[in-house]
This record gives C-alpha cells, sequence and structure tokens, in this order.
C-alpha cells in the first residue's frame, strides 16, 4: 500500500509504507541529501509548489503534480506532470485571467502581479485535496471521466497536461 510521506522541508511524496496512514519524519530526524534524493527516485508521485528538490523525480522519469505554484510559465511541459497554478483574478472586476492572460503575464516577483492589476489568490485546502485524489487515482487507473468533467474542461477553456498517458 502507498501513503504520503511528510518530511519537514520537503513537499509530500507518495512512497510505498505498510499503513494505511501517511508517516512523518520528525524535525529531530537527521538530515541527509543523499535520503533526500532516495525519496524522490523512489516516490510513486512528487505533490509539490515547485521549490526546487523536485526536479529530482524528473530525471528518475517519476511523475510530478505541479499544485499552486507560480508562474505559469514554469510549467513542466517537457515531463510526466499535472500543472495546476495559482489563481489569478484582475484586481478590479474580479474577473479570472484566461489562459493567454496567465501566460503573457507570468511574472516571477508578486510585485510586478500588482503592478499590473492582478491579484493572486492561493487554491483552497478542498481544491489541492480533490487535485491530488484526482491525479493519485488517474495513476492507479481508477479515475473515471464523467462527460460532465469534459463540459467543463471546455466551457472553461482549460489546459490539460497528461504527458506519457500516465496521468
Amino acid at each position: 500500500m502507498e501513503a504520503p510521506l511528510i518530511i519537514d522541508n520537503i513537499s509530500a511524496i507518495a512512497v510505498p509504507v505498510s499503513r494505511s496512514v501517511g508517516s512523518s519524519f520528525p524535525s529531530s530526524f537527521p538530515k541527509n541529501d543523499l535520503l533526500d534524493i532516495w525519496l524522490f527516485a523512489n516516490c510513486s508521485l512528487c505533490i509539490t509548489t515547485g521549490s526546487g528538490p523536485d526536479t529530482i523525480c524528473e530525471s528518475f522519469n517519476k511523475p510530478i503534480l505541479d499544485i499552486n505554484f507560480m508562474p505559469l510559465l514554469n510549467n513542466r511541459t517537457y515531463s510526466d506532470a499535472v500543472n495546476v497554478p495559482k489563481n489569478l483574478y484582475w484586481e478590479n472586476s474580479g474577473v479570472p485571467l484566461n489562459c493567454r492572460e496567465y501566460l503573457e503575464y507570468s511574472y516571477q516577483q508578486s510585485k510586478h502581479y500588482e503592478v499590473r492589476g492582478i491579484k493572486i489568490v492561493d487554491l483552497d485546502s478542498t481544491m489541492i485535496l480533490k487535485t491530488v485524489q484526482e491525479t493519485w487515482q488517474r495513476l492507479q487507473g481508477t479515475w473515471k471521466e464523467t462527460d460532465n468533467d469534459l463540459k467543463k474542461y471546455k466551457k472553461k477553456g482549460s489546459v490539460k497536461n497528461i504527458s506519457n498517458g500516465k496521468i
């Protein structure tokens, strides 16, 4: 059985464990860079906000869920990844940016969004949970795409990056 393994200062990653709940290394656990590499190399799914060490997964062809990250131009179109960025809204109207605007107004620093009148909103915990569950079910081959899902994607003009047929 696989469940999340939570390590301080590292995103949650799913690895084989013998019980149904996730494990957590305590803060006092001695840190080791080789352990970090081993975990990323052996995970079933890396869930990340694009913090950096997650790129190790790319070297080992591990699936990645980039969630609640910015900017969209930093998405992984070259690896087995699902990209779900933060929400962006026009400050004056409250209208969400469309995909083209996400790419056009893609900055490395939040102050540039403020200057353009763009509000950055984190994904809420429910959205993050549902996204993780869907991604995991897709990996396991148990996700059932519904007609409603397809209509929703077309209506919103969503872009789904499902690489290598895994996720």
